[in-house]
């Protein structure tokens, strides 16, 4: 009974942080892009092959758990990749990228494939732990991929966006479990003990 008690005193005396822990990893709870602020809406793990590939973080204007609405919207959001595992080779990224997107748009026109290819060759380098990826889409200008807070590239597609962000959420995701956390729509409060991420 007192640990209930407590645990109730816990949660209702938890205030908004300004950042939430997965993995040891710190992601802000509200991001600042070109005048929007996009909240957390969800955090996960993407794993592959019982690897732990890269914490993905999505942020949005508005809270959403739809996500094969929130991959089609033309509306600002992020999308952030922070990498665990060391050391992945670019053509691997690329590839692996590549692939995704051809399995949701299998009959792209020109105009997709061509902003396809593009996103694809962004991946030039080996991708270290703790290298972050973002991919934000802003209405007007378009999909921005930046690494290590450098932009690399504007790609004004929104069919890309829509594909590359069904990826992650969409009906067929590239892991379940991400899309998952995507969606949680959590609030981010100072609790006292960081989320695992799965």
């Amino acid at each position: 009974m007192q640990k209930h008690i407590l645990i109730l005193l816990l949660l209702c005396l938890a205030q908004p942080a300004t950042a939430m822990e997965i993995h040891g990893v710190r992601l802000p709870c509200s991001l600042e892009v070109d005048g929007h602020r996009l909240v957390l809406n969800g955090a996960g793990i993407r794993s592959k092959y019982l690897l732990d590939i890269y914490i993905g973080a999505l942020y949005l204007a508005q809270p959403g758990r739809d996500g094969t609405a929130i991959a089609r919207a033309d509306a600002p959001m992020l999308m952030r990749m922070h990498f665990l595992f060391d050391g992945i080779p670019p053509d691997r990224l690329s590839r692996g990228w590549m692939r995704g997107l051809k399995k949701r748009a299998p009959h792209a026109g020109p105009d997709l494939e061509r902003a396809m290819r593009r996103f694809c060759g962004l991946f030039t380098v080996r991708v270290r732990k703790n290298d972050v990826y973002d991919v934000t889409w802003l209405p007007g200008r378009g999909m921005e991929v930046s690494f290590n807070g450098r932009l690399l590239a504007t790609i004004d597609n929104l069919a890309l966006k829509q594909t590359l962000f069904a990826i992650w959420l969409g009906n067929t995701p590239g892991d379940a479990d991400l899309k998952k956390a995507l969606l949680r729509c959590y609030p981010c409060v100072a609790l006292p003990m960081a989320m695992s991420g799965k």
